[in-house]
């Protein structure tokens, strides 16, 4: 087994809108797992750091189009604007954390 520090990897980020009619879609999104060391600081519970936890492990993604269907890039623009829907901020969160957890796998 080969040690490596913030190994990424990539995951189905399953995102599920508010509503009961607003349905659900899913991307494929880049991530890096961090160590324990790397989110020691980080005080969650406030917007800022949120975003600073979303910087540190959300990486890219595959699979998103805009709304004329072209591809929706990595830029700092169409992050900015992927970030700014507090649906999937949670979605990238939930994956995350399911991933590292190993609840995906049944463990």
């Amino acid at each position: 087994m080969k040690i490596v520090k913030n190994r990424p990897f990539k995951a189905t980020v399953k995102v599920v809108y508010p509503g009961d009619d607003a349905g659900s879609d899913s991307f494929v999104g880049h991530f890096v797992a961090l160590d324990r060391n790397a989110l020691k600081e980080l005080k969650l519970g406030t917007i800022e750091a949120e975003d600073a936890y979303i910087d540190m492990i959300f990486k890219g993604w595959e699979g998103l189009v805009d709304s004329e269907d072209a591809p929706f890039g990595v830029t700092p623009e169409n992050r900015a604007a992927l970030l700014s829907d507090m649906a999937i901020r949670q979605a990238i969160i939930a994956t995350y954390t399911t991933e590292l957890a190993g609840l995906r796998r049944g463990n």
